[in-house]
């Protein structure tokens, strides 16, 4: 069945998205697959089952199923998905595929194409998952969060956790006239909370969506119960995805971005949020490194932590600036400079967010008290490469 007026008096089941919302974010979705896909398989040749022929990108479009759902007599639930088109140039043969499971790159190797084309048709899409209830005062979080899947050609995942349904018919029309802070919006997907604890929500979401950061507001992150701390700490601990706790301020404009880094994983989870925000809000991005005044190397120490924050990143298009300071003082120093910027971002001081949320928590008592809107980011435990240094000491 793959049409809604072919079940005519079924319920659809309590929760489900609001049909003129879900149209758009499919459609925003559909426009941005077919833009992604239509870059990438410029050069790729897709043989024709039936001809000699080669299957041409067409674009990608929305098709509506529907299921019944199990042990639930009379109620269906609606499945959206996202095709992709392609037609024979020789013989007009048509052929569809579930955006989810294309896999171009597979069809490449065994075309025996070179690697770095293989490479670039493997590349997946960059999911930033966002908590909201509705009821927040400003729309920094989407902001931040469109912006960052969009620089990436990804996409916001993110769970209605409205406590009431108003607060949630709330949210769905914020989304659906959001107008983004720069550039055009990354594709919207609305994910309703199926009744479990917030926690449990979050990590099943942020693993069945395959997501890269899980983004969540740190003016609420003190009052959440300590069961969804723990499924946040998990996410980390099966290296699901990062996360990034923002402390929002606002976000007028974004021209100067600081990024405040000792070294470390969490230092380079952040440069590589700060890089792509950079990108997206096209502004310079400056590194501030504050050393102790009783280093007899403080410079040459500075510069080596800046270096091993930027090691994964591809710097070539981005406006850096590095700044080292000695000062006796780093959390006072780091509040002082932020004053001059928009964003600030570090990584998280201390592994987990239970221990990062406690006020002696350096990078803690910095976003709580700096004037910009502040992310903390916490990089996901890559257990191998822990475990492989200790091995080698």
């Amino acid at each position: 069945m793959t049409e809604q007026e072919s079940l005519p008096g079924y319920p659809q089941p309590a929760g489900a998205p609001r049909p003129d919302l879900q149209e758009k974010n499919n459609a925003l979705r559909a426009q941005q697959l077919s833009r992604k896909w239509g870059e990438r398989l410029d050069d790729f040749r897709m043989p024709c089952p039936l001809c000699s022929g080669d299957l041409q990108f067409q674009g990608a479009h929305p098709d509506h199923y529907f299921e019944f759902a199990e042990g639930e007599p009379g109620v269906v639930y609606p499945l959206d998905v996202l095709s992709l088109s392609f037609i024979c140039n020789r013989c007009g043969y048509a052929a569809e595929f579930d955006a989810e499971l294309f896999n171009p790159a597979y069809i490449a190797h065994l075309e025996g194409m070179p690697p770095e084309q293989i490479e670039k048709l493997s590349n997946r899409d960059y999911r930033v998952l966002v908590s909201l209830k509705g009821d927040e005062q400003s729309k920094t979080l989407l902001d931040l969060a469109t912006a960052l899947a969009g620089e990436e050609s990804g996409e916001v995942v993110i769970i209605d956790t409205a406590p009431s349904e108003a607060l949630s018919d709330l949210l769905k029309d914020k989304i659906q006239h959001y107008k983004p802070h720069v550039g055009d919006p990354a594709p919207v997907q609305l994910v309703q909370k199926s009744g479990a604890d917030l926690g449990e929500e979050l990590l099943r979401v942020s693993a069945e969506q395959d997501c890269d950061l899980l983004m969540l507001d740190g003016h609420d992150w003190a009052n959440l119960r300590p069961s969804v701390t723990d499924a946040v700490n998990k996410v980390l601990e099966t290296s699901v995805c990062n996360v990034a706790i923002v402390y929002d301020r606002g976000l007028r404009d974004a021209r100067r971005i600081l990024l405040a880094t000792s070294g470390g994983p969490n230092a380079r989870a952040a440069a590589q949020v700060a890089a792509s925000l950079a990108k997206a809000f096209d502004t310079q991005l400056h590194l501030l490194y504050v050393a102790s005044p009783n280093h007899p190397n403080w410079r040459e120490e500075g510069q080596k932590a800046i270096t091993e924050t930027l090691r994964d990143l591809n710097t070539d298009s981005i406006d850096i600036e590095h700044h080292i300071q000695t000062s006796p003082d780093f959390v006072d120093t780091v509040i002082e400079e932020s004053c001059n910027y928009d964003l600030l971002l570090m990584g998280a001081s201390t592994p987990k967010l239970t221990e990062q949320n406690r006020k002696s928590s350096i990078s803690a008592k910095i976003a709580r008290n700096s004037p910009a809107t502040s992310i903390m980011v916490h990089a996901h435990y890559n257990l191998f490469e822990s475990w492989f240094k200790r091995l080698l000491g």
